[in-house]
Parts: C-alpha cells; structure tokens; sequence
C-alpha cells in the first residue's frame, strides 16, 4: 500500500507500507511489517522487534531500532539501537549532530558535505554500514 497523505497521528505500520507523506506524531513498524518512507517524519521512529523499516526521506525525531532500519535519507534526532536492532546507513546518507550535518563517506565515516558540488547517487548496490554503539560504523555483511 502507498500513502502520501499529511498525518497529525502516529503512524502505526501494521503490514507492507510506502509512505511518502510527512507524519508529524512519529511513528511504530510492527513486528513482521515493512515501512518505506520516503518522505518526512517528525517524532519517535520505533522499528520493532522482526520489523523492517528503509528511510529514504528524512526523520526529524529519535530513531528507536529493536529490528532493522536502513538509512539512504538523512536522520535529524538521537539513534537508539537494541542489542537486537540493526542501524545501517548508506554511502551518502546523512545524520545531523549538534546543528551539523554529517555524510557517510566511502570509508564509513561521519563528515561534513564535501564544499565541491559533488553528491552521492544511493542504490540497492550502494555499500551499507551498521551503526555500532561508539557512534562509529562498520562494514556490513550482504
């Protein structure tokens, strides 16, 4: 299903959702469900145990993992990863930590957008780190 409404309520992801809406109450993945998003966020992004969530928008709020969140948008908020969730992030996604944005680089690094023009064109190929505890990112498995 795909949504593009604006919602003033949580977004209670239950089953297979694309949303390229803005959600302004945050929102809960299910266990079992799988959320798109695609457009803009704004309060608690909770990913359930055995759920799944991709962001290719932008979540302004916290972003709760318990499952699994791939990042190719932009994160705006505190990362909270359970032992049992997994935080990936995209070669060319961003964070914002104290007012500054920060882009993974090809080495898995948090650093500010290069002053060039030059950009990063995000794919299903394009390598995924996962997010550790120390803030740092590692490669991961495919």
């Amino acid at each position: 299903m795909t949504d593009t409404r604006q919602l003033s309520t949580p977004l209670d992801v239950t089953d297979d959702l694309t949303f390229s809406g803005q959600a302004n109450g945050g929102g809960v993945v299910r266990s079992g469900a799988r959320l798109h998003l695609s457009g803009q966020m704004y309060g608690r992004l909770t990913v359930e145990n055995g759920a799944h969530a991709h962001l290719s928008g932008q979540l302004n709020g916290t972003a709760e993992v318990l499952g699994t969140l791939d990042v190719t948008g932009q994160i705006s908020g505190v990362l909270q990863v359970a032992d049992s969730g997994q935080l990936m992030f995209a070669t060319g996604s961003s964070i914002v930590r104290s007012g500054r944005t920060l882009v993974v680089n090809e080495s898995g690094e948090f650093q500010p957008p290069q002053k060039d023009g030059s950009f990063y064109v995000i794919s299903d190929e394009t390598p995924r780190w996962l997010y550790q505890y120390d803030g740092t990112l590692i490669l991961a498995q495919k």
